[in-house]
């Protein structure tokens, strides 16, 4: 190959490459845009289901904790409404508490206003709650938790406050364990019943022992599933948190933070999962995004590369057939020619076949109504149903086969132009559409017509199908109303056939000429979608246009046009013995 042939070689195959790339990172770049778009609304969704999770457990923590404060102040009120407080008093009150289900309660206490340890009770059901309070001996309860600097402070806020207080957490461990875990000391103020001798006076403080993790337990297993991890601080002195329940370990993932407020103190819940918030197909929506975009950019770009080689291929060609072409200038005209008699023969072989087809279709519908006169009372209702449908189908072949020619000879087939009266041919035609036609027959008014230079076969074709199909185009059970008119014009006339049947929608009134055309309103009228495209080229060979516009009232107003003064060409039939003529407009 020659440099000029490899540089032209070379160029062409970038031109052909390029496309398929442009389309490939184009499709790359937008199927990875979507694929962000769906991995950012997982992300939201993600950290909208942990929003509602924390909110879920900050609720659940809220009332369980709420049952603790309540069943000690229910302890409080019997505790103040005894007139004289004994032991056995206090340990009947607190016997209650064991049926309440608290599994992180360990034991209650009564210290006196008077700074003397008064009366305390162990928390006996060791299977549920432990048997340790910190800083008191189970077997000789004393006032050491009392001492504890949180407890005592917990207790000089319930005084102050009048209500029940939470202590800041204290190390706590049941009995046989060496590890101590955080509790608190829920400290509830004491005053005299009104039906009381000190009635209103400050007895002292009911204290409840609680440990957070085993409440936190129970609350998760109301309003989370195993992956939730909670961290409970106490964030009453912002600059100095303190561990409540619950562990960080286990999870790097970043935790939703909420607030809660708990006796007085103030808590910060922190929660965080292990696994995954989003599950089932919506977890893989950005992957599979971006996986079916990219193939479906890869089929694009073996597309465009298809497309840009198939046109490198066609214009090598147009170039070698181009200089072919200008070499042999008079083979070009005997291809022509060659093609002129191919389009002959063509229209004598449909002229041929249709006749071929018809013959057999009515011999088919003469037999069947052959057999239909004869046999139809000794045929059942199913098989004279049989013979109906054979009939109606051959009739409706029929009727495509005389389209069929009849579109395809008026493209080609000689005119034979003489004057025509077209009232008395509108007349031949109305006579011919409504002389078998009873009670139901249509109104036509039929005005004024001129007399027109043209081919009669022809002309009668598009006559008969613009009043057929005004007739035909009507509402079931309406009767069919049908005006003829025509008016002059500058350069010849114009016919007009108006009717009130279904009408045409205006952004249709171009397509309804098209071959084989079929409005959907026509949908159930009878049909082959070629009546108006014969019209149009009948109309069109004799130098004229045809069209339709909105009959004002309703229905449609078809028109076509005729010039005044054709001119006469002369032209051979088919067989080349009787001369013709074709008509040409000489506006």
């Amino acid at each position: 190959m020659s440099p000029n042939q490899i540089r032209r070689h070379w160029r062409r195959w970038w031109r052909s490459l390029a496309p398929a790339l442009l389309v490939l990172l184009i499709g790359t770049s937008a199927a990875g845009l979507t694929a962000s778009v769906f991995r950012d609304a997982e992300h939201r969704h993600a950290e909208t289901a942990l929003v509602q999770r924390a909110q879920d457990t900050r609720t659940a923590l809220a009332a369980e904790v709420r049952r603790y404060i309540d069943a000690l102040q229910d302890l409080s009120v019997a505790t103040a409404a005894q007139s004289d407080l004994t032991a056995q008093d206090f340990t009947m009150i607190t016997s209650r508490m064991r049926h309440e289900r608290l599994p992180g309660a360990s034991a209650v206490l009564f210290i006196a206003a008077s700074g003397t340890f008064q009366y305390g009770r162990m928390v006996d059901t060791p299977a549920d709650w432990p048997a340790v309070v910190p800083g008191l001996d189970p077997a000789t309860p004393d006032r050491q938790a009392a001492d504890r600097a949180e407890a005592a402070s917990a207790m000089a806020a319930a005084r102050s406050s009048g209500q029940i207080t939470a202590s800041l957490p204290l190390p706590f461990a049941s009995a046989g364990e060496a590890q101590t875990s955080p509790a608190i000391v829920l400290a509830g103020p004491v005053y005299a019943g009104p039906a009381t001798p000190d009635a209103a006076a400050f007895r002292g403080w009911v204290l409840l022992t609680l440990r957070i993790d085993p409440v936190l337990a129970q609350a998760l297993q109301r309003s989370a599933d195993d992956t939730t991890r909670v961290v409970v601080s106490d964030v009453t002195d912002p600059t100095s948190p303190v561990p409540v329940a619950g562990s960080e370990s286990g999870t790097d993932a970043p935790g939703r933070r909420v607030d809660l407020t708990v006796a007085t103190r103030s808590w910060l819940l922190t929660v965080t999962t292990t696994g995954p918030l989003v599950t089932g197909p919506a977890a893989y929506t950005d992957e599979a995004t971006f996986a079916g975009g990219l193939l479906i950019t890869i089929v694009l770009a073996a597309v465009a590369w298809l497309l840009s080689t198939s046109r490198e291929r066609a214009l090598a060609r147009v170039e070698q057939s181009t200089a072919a072409l200008r070499a042999d200038i008079a083979r070009r005209e005997a291809a022509e020619a060659q093609l002129r008699d191919r389009e002959s023969e063509l229209a004598g072989f449909l002229a041929v076949t249709a006749h071929d087809l018809r013959t057999p279709l009515t011999n088919v519908a003469a037999y069947a109504d052959l057999l239909s006169e004869i046999a139809a009372e000794d045929l059942d209702p199913t098989c004279r149903g049989f013979l109906d449908r054979i009939g109606s189908g051959t009739r409706r072949m029929t009727r495509l086969i005389d389209d069929l020619l009849d579109f395809a000879r008026a493209e080609n087939a000689p005119l034979r132009p003489q004057p025509i009266d077209l009232h008395d041919l509108f007349t031949e035609v109305v006579s011919e559409h409504t002389a078998h036609l009873g009670d139901g027959r249509p109104n036509i008014d039929l005005g004024p017509l001129p007399t027109i230079h043209g081919d009669l076969a022809t002309l009668r074709r598009l006559l008969d199908n613009l009043l057929g199909n005004a007739i035909k185009y009507v509402r079931h059970g309406d009767t069919a109303q049908v005006s003829i008119g025509a008016r002059r014009e500058p350069d010849g006339w114009r016919i007009e056939v108006a009717d009130r049947g279904i009408g045409i929608p205006p952004e249709k009134h171009q397509a309804v000429f098209a071959a084989f055309h079929r409005d959907r309103a026509a949908e159930g009228y009878p049909g082959t979608g070629l009546g108006l495209a014969i019209c149009k080229r009948i109309a069109e060979r004799h130098g004229g246009h045809i069209g339709v516009e909105a009959n004002p009232g309703g229905g449609s107003r078809f028109w076509f046009t005729l010039p005044a003064v054709p001119r006469v060409e002369q032209v051979a039939d088919a067989d080349g013995t009787t001369p013709a003529t074709a008509l040409t407009n000489t506006r």
